[in-house]
Formats: C-alpha cells, sequence, structure tokens
C-alpha cells in the first residue's frame, strides 16, 4: 500500500511539475526571441542576482524552520510561532541583502554598457519579486511537512499560467528587461495572497516571536551562512565571469543555454516538496538514512546520465528553441547540462544534510571551493563561453563529493 501511496504521490507531483516546467520553458525560449541580445544580456544578470539575493536573505532561515517545524508540525500553535520568528528573521536579512545586492547589480549592468536610466529600472522592478520571496518558501512548508502538496502545486502552476499570458503579448509590443522583472514579481506576489490562505490550515497569522527557536535559528544560520555566501557567487561563477570579462553576445548565449537547466527544476522540486520533508522526518537511526540516502543519490545520477545523454544526441534541435543566432552552441550546451546535472545532484545533497540541522564547517568547506574555483581559473580558458561552462562542471563535481561525502559521514555516526 505505501509503494502505491508513494507513486500515486510522485506521479501527480510529476504532471503538476512537468505542466509548470513547459510553461516555463515556452515563456523562457519565448523571451530570449522576442528580447534583443542587449535586453537579454541585462534579463540573465538581472534573474542571477534575485536568485542571489533571495539565497542570501534566506541564509539558511528555510532549513531552519523545517528542522524545528518538522518536531511540532501537529501543533498549530507551536507552529505559528515558528513561522512567525522565521519570517521575522527573513525580513532582517532581507533588508541587508538590498543594501549590497542593488549596487552590485547596477554594477554589473554598467559593465554591460547599460544606460543609467535602464539601470535604474531593471533594479526598481526587481524589488516586488525579491519582497515576495522573503515569504514563499516560508509559506511552502506547513503543506510539505503534512505532505498536502497539491495546493501549492495548483497555486504555483496557476501564477506561471497568469505569467505567461500577460508577459508574452506584452513583450511582442514593449520587448523591455524591466517589463518582464516588473511582471513576474507582481505574479509572484499574487501567488503568495493564495499560500497564505492555504496555510490558514497550519498556522495563524502571529507576531509573536519564539526566542529560544530564534537563537537556535540564528546559530544554525550563523553555521550556514558564510557557505551560503559563497554558494551564491560560486554557483553562479559563469554569469560573473561572463558579465565582467565577456561580450553582450557571450552573457546573453550563456542565459539562453540557462533555459534548459529549467528541466532540472523539476526534479529539484519534487525532492523538495517529496523527498526533503520525509527525510527530515526520519528517527536518528543510520541504517534507514543510510538507506535512503544511497536510494536517492543512485536515482539522481541515472536520471541525470539519461538527461546528459539525450541532450547531446538531439542539441541541434534543441538549440533551434532558442533561436537561430544560438545554433553553434552544441559544444557549449552539453557543458551547460553537465553542469547542470552535477549542480542539481550536489544540491539534492545539501537539502538532506540541511534539512537534518547538519552544516559544514565554513572554513573547510569554503577553503575546499575556493581551491576548486582557483584550480579551474588556471585550466579553463575563462575568457570564453565554453571554458567557463568547463570550468563550471569542474566546480560542482568537488562541490558534490564534497556535500555526498558530509551526508555519508553524518548519516553512519547518526545516533
Amino acid at each position: 500500500m505505501n509503494i502505491l501511496r508513494y507513486a500515486k504521490l510522485f506521479g501527480v507531483t510529476a504532471i503538476y511539475q512537468i505542466a509548470i516546467q513547459v510553461i516555463a520553458l515556452l515563456s523562457g525560449f519565448l523571451i530570449v526571441r522576442l528580447l534583443p541580445t542587449d535586453e537579454y544580456a541585462s534579463y540573465t544578470i538581472a534573474n542571477t542576482m534575485l536568485g542571489v539575493m533571495t539565497v542570501l536573505s534566506d541564509g539558511g532561515i528555510n532549513s531552519s524552520f523545517m528542522y524545528q517545524g518538522g518536531k511540532v508540525w501537529q501543533d498549530k500553535f507551536a507552529f505559528s510561532e515558528i513561522f512567525s520568528t522565521a519570517h521575522f528573521l527573513r525580513k532582517r536579512f532581507a533588508l541587508i541583502t538590498l543594501v549590497i545586492g542593488l549596487p552590485l547589480l547596477f554594477f554589473l549592468l554598467q559593465k554591460q554598457h547599460v544606460s543609467i536610466l535602464s539601470s535604474l529600472l531593471v533594479i526598481a522592478t526587481l524589488i516586488p519579486a525579491f519582497v515576495s520571496s522573503l515569504s514563499d518558501n516560508l509559506l511552502q512548508v506547513g503543506p510539505k511537512l503534512n505532505q498536502n502538496i497539491f495546493p501549492i502545486q495548483k497555486n504555483t502552476l496557476l501564477v506561471s499560467l497568469i505569467r505567461f499570458f500577460m508577459v508574452i503579448p506584452l513583450l511582442l509590443v514593449f520587448p523591455f528587461t524591466w517589463l518582464c522583472l516588473l511582471l513576474n514579481g507582481l505574479t509572484r506576489m499574487y501567488g503568495n495572497f493564495r499560500l497564505w490562505q492555504i496555510n490558514k490550515l497550519y498556522f495563524n497569522r502571529t507576531n509573536k516571536i519564539d526566542h529560544s527557536i530564534k537563537k537556535k535559528m540564528i546559530r544554525q544560520v550563523a553555521r550556514l551562512l558564510p557557505a551560503s555566501i559563497y554558494y551564491c557567487f560560486s554557483g553562479q561563477i559563469a554569469i560573473w565571469l561572463m558579465s565582467i570579462l565577456g561580450s553582450n553576445s557571450s552573457v546573453a548565449g550563456l542565459g539562453a543555454l540557462g533555459r534548459f537547466s529549467l528541466i532540472f527544476s523539476i526534479f529539484s522540486l519534487i525532492f523538495g516538496t517529496i523527498i526533503t520533508p520525509r527525510f527530515s522526518r526520519i528517527s536518528d537511526k543510520s541504517d534507514k538514512l543510510f538507506s535512503h540516502f544511497i536510494k536517492i543519490q543512485i536515482a539522481g545520477l541515472l536520471a541525470g546520465f539519461f538527461i546528459s545523454i539525450l541532450f547531446f544526441l538531439f542539441s541541434n534541435y534543441l538549440l533551434l528553441l532558442i533561436g537561430r543566432s544560438y545554433l553553434h552552441l552544441r559544444v557549449e550546451l552539453f557543458w551547460s547540462i553537465v553542469a547542470g546535472v552535477i549542480g542539481t545532484c550536489a544540491g539534492f545533497s545539501f537539502s538532506l544534510f540541511t534539512c537534518r540541522g547538519w552544516s559544514i564547517h565554513p572554513i573547510f568547506s569554503i577553503g575546499i571551493n575556493v581551491s576548486s574555483i582557483i584550480a579551474g581559473v588556471l585550466c579553463f580558458e575563462i575568457n570564453t563561453l565554453k571554458g567557463v561552462l568547463m570550468m563550471n562542471v569542474f566546480v560542482n563535481s568537488v562541490q558534490y563529493l564534497l556535500n555526498t561525502s558530509f551526508c555519508f559521514y553524518k548519516i553512519k555516526y547518526s545516533k
């Protein structure tokens, strides 16, 4: 019965996620085609910075909330206080992130010779999406812990459809980066409003802070934040290098190839929706933890291998989706997908140990990864798109080995 129940849950979840990602892929391909190269370069840089700012404003708070909430997920009152505490911390982190992130975004846009007015418009229209990010991940924890995931997926699908039917027609007339960002932010705000309604089943909105939980969260954030800061910038090292060293066409090409990496979002979202919450609820029995961990690793690597082969065999046809201007990027597409596969698997392992409240010492993890980046810079031609992508494969491989080894070590010695 458990197998049938899990199969149904995976099947329905996969159907929703495939639908969501198909819409995202269509939107992405159409945006690549509709935006001029210089505008798409700005769009790539802005979206990358939005992702970085979102991770930095979290700093491990969402993982800590999952861990602490997993202990009291059936107690509505206690869960409400933990949510309020996590949300309070995220808003404080967001202010610091804005002060750092927005000037850096302006600098990168200027390096690509974007006008001051356009740069300011991009920055202003990025803020609504960033504000929405402060609560949307937290608002998914309650339904995930209760495995009531379908309302979340319906909401995400609805928001994706609204965004698609708003953005694409307007871009036909007004092909501007700031318009894409603004509509993305507005639709995310609407999606957040609906998430608040869904969460009435799991907690009550309150401003009451649990100070003991706050201290625990801050301690975990203190362990995770240095690594999160590093991962933000190292994970997007290709974008940073191309933004500073490359041309508009190189940045646009990198962003266009990145559209295909949305395929990994299907696996990441299913993983975060089903696997991570269940893994966080497993009691500290090393045999059970180890069994689940091995199965997850094998499944992730096999899926990544077949995806890489398929993209290599059909690369010419796939590149047509983003336009004839990118048909020469066949080899670059392959390296981009391989980097995505390895990076996704590394993310799986990272999610598994953070949802258990474990963390690698920042000095150790950052030291290893900085060394891998230095080695990559020395070994690959980082002034070319192909060289940067190959370096990305190398850096992600080191990260995967580190995360997986640490998770294995913690499981082995868990009590």
